[in-house]
């Protein structure tokens, strides 16, 4: 973990609840800080271990930075891929989404129709 982020998340107060550790998460995203954002949230899961809103936003901040590949190994570390309720599938979807716009040929095709498919799975 970042030390940056470890300094940077010493307001949030030890025993501080996963909604205060999601806000300051989700400051230093709103400022495009997506890798402190990212050290936050896996901070506050080292207190609240499997919250999946602050798993969910790790993965999604690596996303936005463009580190699929690591997005996608901590959506599977996370047990992300296990749930099956719409924040997790759409996210799913949107890791399919942008992992298909970074290649090419048939595995472009196939990510796009995971996508597609996990986005009709969560909005049924």
């Amino acid at each position: 973990m970042c030390a940056f982020a470890l300094r940077d998340a010493a307001d949030v107060a030890a025993g501080a609840s996963p909604a205060d550790w999601l806000a300051r998460a989700m400051r230093f995203e709103q400022d495009g800080e997506f890798f402190k954002a990212y050290d936050v949230a896996m901070q506050a899961l080292q207190e609240h271990p499997g919250d999946a809103a602050l798993a969910h936003r790790a993965v999604l901040c690596l996303a936005n930075a463009g580190a699929l590949a690591l997005a996608r190994r901590r959506f599977r570390e996370l047990g992300l891929d296990a749930r099956e309720d719409s924040e997790a599938i759409t996210l799913d979807g949107r890791l399919h989404k942008s992992e298909a716009y970074a290649t090419r040929g048939a595995d472009r095709q196939a990510h796009l129709l995971a996508a597609a498919f996990r986005y009709d799975v969560a909005y049924r």
